[in-house]
Order: C-alpha cells, then sequence, then structure tokens
C-alpha cells in the first residue's frame, strides 16, 4: 500500500511538497514512535518518553526514538538477556528443560559455542511432554512471558503446575 500512497502523493503534490513529504518519512524512522515499554521484549525510552497503557501493554511515546532507534535498542536489550541465561545456563549441572518461545533462536544461537548438554531448549511444551521431562528427572523452567503463551498455544492453564520461573 505505501508505495501507491507515494505514487498518488508524487502525483498530487508540487514538488516542494514532495520533497518535505519525503524527508518526513525518513526522519520519521529515527523520530516519534510508539514502543512497548518493558525491559525484555521492549526497546529503550528515552528520557523524554511519555510512558502509558494501551489496554494492558506499558507503551512509551517517545518523541527521540522511532522505528530504526527502537529496533536497534530492542535487540540490544534482547541480546543481553539471552547472553545471561546461556551464562546462567552453562554452570548448571542437572538435567533441565527450557521452555523458550521467542527466545529460543537466541538461545541456540548464543550456546552453539558452549553448549550444556544436560540443558535442553523446547519452543513451547505440551503437557504430556513435560511431564515425560519430568519423569526423566528433569527441571523444567520458562522465561518470562513463557508460561501465558505456553498455555495459550495448548489452550490449558498447567504450565504453572510443573515448570517454573527461570
Amino acid at each position: 500500500m505505501v508505495p501507491f500512497i507515494i505514487i498518488l502523493f508524487a502525483l498530487l503534490l508540487s514538488r516542494k511538497m514532495m520533497w518535505a513529504f519525503a524527508l518526513a518519512m525518513v526522519f520519521s524512522c529515527f523520530l516519534l514512535g510508539i514502543n512497548l515499554d518493558d525491559p525484555l521484549p521492549g526497546s529503550k525510552a528515552s528520557s523524554l518518553a511519555f510512558r502509558t497503557t494501551i489496554g494492558n501493554t506499558a507503551v512509551a511515546i517517545d518523541p527521540l526514538t522511532g522505528m530504526v532507534t527502537a529496533d536497534l535498542t530492542k535487540r540490544a536489550q534482547k541480546i543481553k538477556y539471552a547472553k545471561d541465561v546461556v551464562k546462567k545456563l552453562a554452570a548448571i549441572n542437572t538435567k533441565t528443560v527450557i521452555i523458550a518461545g521467542w527466545w529460543q533462536n537466541e538461545l541456540n544461537y548464543f550456546s552453539l559455542k558452549n553448549k550444556n548438554p544436560l540443558v535442553t531448549y523446547v519452543y513451547y511444551s505440551d503437557e504430556k511432554e513435560r511431564m515425560e521431562f519430568k519423569n526423566n528427572g528433569s527441571q523444567i523452567y520458562f522465561l518470562p512471558e513463557q508460561d501465558f503463551y505456553n498455555d495459550l498455544r495448548f489452550k490449558g492453564a498447567f504450565t504453572n503446575t510443573v515448570a517454573e520461573p527461570f
């Protein structure tokens, strides 16, 4: 849809107005964003951000953080968290299963060089699979919010009964 809107504006606007429109489009990538205000899946807000809640979600309306900047800070926060989890898991000496959800790719990547053979990452896990892990003597943990999404995936409320927050 965006290319067609740009073509329509190019037909309707004068040359100066089109330049102003193009510059506004470029600057909008770096300024005035509405981003998640959460330390793990969200982006880092600037000091000028206005924090509020939309529905049940904390957001930051930030004049200094647009889509590009928000994406960079979001990636940095996710990488830092994933590295911290892998570092903690490297020292574990018991069988452990981590319900990782959307963190699984980062965990797999950062544990390539120093993989703990006692640790297994699963995206999501149904009740039967978790009981098999438990019967094999594994400790089962879930990463932040993955208990909610695991239950949502399998239409139940059982993740907290067998697994613990990591």
